[in-house]
């Protein structure tokens, strides 16, 4: 199922964790991506949904974290080092 809804790009699912990729970095390659197709964005041709799951402050379960990491459709994302409340995180990235 998770390989059914990403789109086979950076845009698919997120899974939020301390040692992913930084979040600003992965959301300033989607931005220069999204320029050069400037004109599909804007009459909505390219449309994309991003998935962001977010744990809670236990982390993942053992189980979660090995689905979600066993799936090339899943890329590992990280706001930072700093250890934050799993609200803090959704207001951040919202």
């Amino acid at each position: 199922k998770l390989e059914s809804l990403s789109s086979g790009d950076d845009n698919g699912i997120w899974m939020l964790s301390e040692t992913g990729d930084p979040l600003w970095e992965v959301l300033e390659d989607q931005q220069q991506k999204q320029s050069n197709f400037a004109t599909k964005i804007s009459t909505g041709q390219n449309k994309t949904t991003t998935t962001l799951i977010v744990g809670n402050q236990l982390g993942y379960s053992v189980d979660d974290e090995k689905l979600l990491l066993g799936s090339p459709s899943v890329r590992e994302v990280s706001l930072g080092s700093l250890s934050l409340l799993t609200s803090q995180c959704i207001t951040i990235t919202h």
